[in-house]
């Protein structure tokens, strides 16, 4: 995978996990006041429950006298005014008297515009972000202030705000800005206005899935995941016919991870794996609406990242008809990504019928990360008869390959595995020589006892404690500092 898309997964986890935990995070920079929290319900006395940094449903304290704010708000002295304007931001955010509330809104916006300091100035910005809808005109103009951490916080105001063809006529053009902070920051505040028009803002969301520029392609996949699997039509039309290849790519993002879904071979590969689901709500089945599309897509499509998205998406259909064509894509593709993911698919598929395909690249691709997701593939199958390959493998140049043949072989204890795994003790990878014990351990074939002996006395405590192991539970101990081995002492009866 290049450098390029695998940035753009990384980004795309990490925005994912930013939107789950709530919001843009920019006005955190900006003075306290200018973040107190929406007012929560009625407390007798007046005082609103449930406010700024208190739990819900505890009363918060008395709201300042607004008398008082609004005078010390247009003091000379700054210190007083920028305290006080701290109150102004308290009512406007908390009061329930118009009045107070409509006058809170006047002196921030005056702050906001000719504040005697930045901070000031962007404090205010925040403050009415809070209620963008009414503030959207200033936002607007606080977009072009010169002052990035000022044009910011205007920035996330609108992000609160209704939509509109101005806001979003702004953040296309801001999205062009020199200042890339500036510009990430418009492209996901416009990819937050799309995503809240639902389906109506998918056209638009699926258009910037083809620009890079401040991560629009992440940040529009992840709105449009937001919108489920009625997307998915939409999303096939991208695959199928648009020029772009990075669009393309993002709808096979946005397909792969909306088309998987509980199926018999994911459930037999958890099992293998000694893994149980644990979520309670239903899950559902795979969609195979998208499956046409996929094959094509692995098949022909002219972009490497394109085929291996599409790949990948197919190892989470569970559908049989992909192992073909997935083979074929091992076996012919020039590009080794490409063919890297078409093996690693094959590992939560039905692929017995792409055994020779798969057991070809372990032995001859050029590429160490094919033969690494072929030997993997091969041992999943779980048929003796991929033994030969893999223990062929266990010979192999890249010890990462060595390292999986031996973890496989562990699981098809075909004829000859035994021996290929215990030569494996010598081997100079200490990863190695550890999964080649680990996998003669899951044999428990007394043959291996004396190559377990000697491997207890391995430089590496993994592999000398896994030996150690292994003897145990064929009822051997073994005394290092004597190199006597010893029977394994009977359980006490119960009395």
């Amino acid at each position: 995978m290049s450098r390029d898309r695998l940035l753009f997964l990384i980004i795309a986890t990490l925005a994912l996990v930013g939107l789950a935990a709530g919001g843009l995070h920019c006005l955190t920079n900006s003075p306290a006041w200018a973040q107190e929290g929406p007012p929560g319900q009625m407390a007798p006395g007046g005082a609103p429950g449930g406010g700024p940094g208190g739990p819900p449903g505890e009363a918060a304290p008395p709201l300042p006298n607004p008398q008082d704010a609004f005078t010390k708000a247009q003091s000379k002295d700054i210190d007083t005014r920028s305290a006080a304007l701290r109150d102004v931001a308290t009512l406007y955010n908390a009061t329930q008297d118009e009045a107070v509330r409509k006058q809170a809104q006047g002196l921030l916006r005056q702050a906001a515009q000719q504040g005697e300091t930045a901070a000031i100035r962007q404090a205010a910005v925040g403050a009415l972000g809070m209620h963008a809808t009414d503030n959207t005109d200033l936002l607007l103009q606080m977009t072009y202030d010169p002052d990035a951490e000022i044009a910011n916080a205007a920035l996330a105001g609108l992000a609160q705000g209704t939509p509109s063809a101005t806001v979003t006529a702004r953040l296309q053009q801001l999205r062009g800005s020199r200042d890339t902070a500036l510009a990430t920051l418009a492209t996901e505040v416009l990819t937050q206005v799309y995503g809240r028009q639902g389906l109506a803002g998918a056209p638009a969301l699926i258009e910037m899935l083809g620009s890079s520029t401040g991560d629009a392609n992440a940040k529009a996949a992840l709105r449009l995941l937001g919108l489920g699997r009625d997307i998915l039509p939409a999303c096939v039309t991208v695959l199928t016919s648009s020029p772009n290849d990075l669009q393309r790519h993002g709808a096979g993002v946005v397909i792969a991870m909306l088309c998987g879904g509980k199926n018999q071979y994911q459930e037999a590969f958890a099992q293998v794996g000694q893994a149980e689901f644990k979520v309670t709500r239903n899950v559902l089945a795979p969609d195979l609406r998208v499956l046409p599309a996929l094959l094509t897509a692995v098949r022909n499509d002219r972009s490497p990242m394109v085929r291996e998205i599409c790949a990948q998406a197919l190892s989470y259909l569970g559908d049989e008809r992909a192992v073909p064509v997935l083979a074929q894509a091992l076996q012919s593709d020039p590009e080794a990504s490409v063919r890297a993911f078409a093996a690693g698919a094959l590992v939560t598929l039905p692929a017995e019928a792409a055994r020779p395909a798969l057991e070809r690249a372990l032995e001859t691709d050029k590429s160490a990360r094919v033969r690494r997701n072929a030997a993997e593939a091969l041992g999943w199958l779980g048929d003796q008869a991929a033994s030969g390959a893999l223990i062929a493998a266990t010979r192999d140049r890249d010890e990462e390959v060595r390292r999986l043949a031996a973890a496989q072989l562990g699981r098809v204890h075909g004829a000859g595995s035994l021996e290929a795994l215990t030569a494996l003790f010598g081997d100079s990878s200490e990863d190695v020589r550890w999964a080649a014990v680990v996998a003669v351990d899951k044999m428990r074939d007394r043959r291996a006892v004396p190559a377990l002996v000697s491997a207890t006395q391995d430089t590496s405590v993994l592999v000398s404690h896994a030996a150690e192991t292994a003897l145990q539970k064929l009822g051997e101990t073994y005394r290092q500092e004597t190199n006597l081995k010893q029977p394994a002492r009977p359980a006490a009866q119960n009395s």
